[in-house]
């Protein structure tokens, strides 16, 4: 029983690694980036985990060792995916082959299946029980039905590994599984919250596009990286006449519109555009990598998707027009005084009887047609 308990004690140190793991996941968890890098960096990281469980095991016999391997791969599997749990995999199965001796192959094949069931249990067990705790019961079960790649071992060799180990392993993985799944579940509610923390200090709660600030800085990353080769625009938009709007429809009514403009201006304009709302009614975008003739086409394109389809709030078509200054440049400008010149554009828009476009080009920095 001794040995029983020496063997537990050894097998929790590599959970105590697991843990350490955990906490990494929570600091990529919180980077802003996509989540498949997130999946295929935690993925990696798990694999070498396994790596290190494999290089300090219980040594069963000559060239057959039992470690936690199988543990952190369904986990990765679980938790980050095909993406993760197959780096993990690939990893654990690599360094298996490299150790060799009698038990490669049932190793490797008892890898292949934690993965699997790691998948199994993401996508066909977890959605369909709502209880959070028997599903993390199951997990660890069905991990243990890594025990099946045993059957690679020598005949000699597995009587001993199924009485002496089957039980060790399959206690240590359901504690395994509760563990990280505790951990990992703190770790996404704090990656959610600052998330979710991240998101509205950037975007207007109203509207959902960027705010100034956010505006500001987005901006301040297209002056620090290469010129564009064809120019940039800004554009500064105000909602004509939105007072009325507001006195005659309902304060509710008005939001309802700059909702809606908000999200037609983006569906006009490409994804890595900057769209933000500065104040009130007043809107602004810039427009990377155009010539100035792109810049007068997308700009025309907002104003008549707004102006040509009322808004529809609760049952009433509300008629919307907007006013647009344009301004493009060869180079960018800083942004005050980008949006400056876009702002006396807007001006000269509305004096003209507003839901209208003014365009012009910064000659400044501009190349003028059929220079030397």
């Amino acid at each position: 029983m001794s040995v029983w308990f020496q063997n537990f004690a050894l097998l929790s140190e590599q959970v105590g690694l697991g843990v350490l793991l955990v906490y990494l996941y929570g600091v990529f968890a919180r980077q802003s980036g996509e989540q498949w890098v997130i999946d295929c960096s935690l993925g990696i990281i798990f694999g070498l985990a396994s790596l290190c469980a494999m290089l300090n095991p219980l040594i069963v016999t000559d060239g057959v060792i039992v470690d936690l391997r199988n543990l952190f791969v369904g986990v990765a599997a679980a938790y980050f995916g095909w993406r993760g749990g197959s780096l993990c995999a690939l990893i654990a199965i690599t360094t298996r082959y490299a150790l060799g001796g009698a038990g490669a192959m049932a190793g490797m094949a008892s890898i292949l299946i934690a993965a699997v069931m790691g998948l199994i249990w993401l996508y066909w067990i977890s959605p369909q029980i709502k209880n959070k705790f028997l599903s993390k019961q199951i997990l660890g079960l069905i991990l243990s039905l890594h025990f099946i790649g045993g059957l690679f071992l020598p005949e000699a060799v597995q009587t001993e590994y199924y009485t002496h180990y089957g039980p060790l392993m399959a206690l240590c993985n359901i504690v395994g599984v509760n563990i990280f799944s505790l951990l990992i579940s703190r770790e996404k509610n704090l990656a959610s919250e600052a998330t979710r923390l991240y998101v509205e200090a950037r975007t207007d709660p109203l509207t959902g596009v960027l705010n100034r600030r956010s505006a500001v800085d987005a901006y301040q990353r297209i002056l620090n990286a290469p010129r564009p080769k064809r120019g940039i625009a800004m554009t500064c938009i105000d909602v004509d006449k939105f007072k009325a709007i507001n006195d005659t429809f309902g304060h509710l009514a008005g939001d309802q519109v700059l909702q809606e403009i908000a999200h037609r201006i983006g569906t006009s304009l490409r994804a890595d555009n900057i769209v933000c709302r500065m104040s009130g009614d007043e809107f602004l975008f810039v427009l990377m990598n155009v010539t100035s003739n792109e810049a007068k086409i997308i700009t025309e394109r907002c104003r008549s998707l707004i102006s040509r389809i009322p808004i529809n709030c609760d049952e009433a078509d509300i008629p919307a027009t907007i006013s647009l200054g344009t301004v493009w440049s060869a180079k960018p400008l800083h942004f005050e005084e980008f949006r400056s010149l876009a702002d006396q554009a807007l001006y000269d828009a509305k004096d003209a009887g507003r839901d209208r476009t003014s365009f012009k080009i910064n000659y400044a920095t501009a190349i003028r047609p059929n220079a030397a």
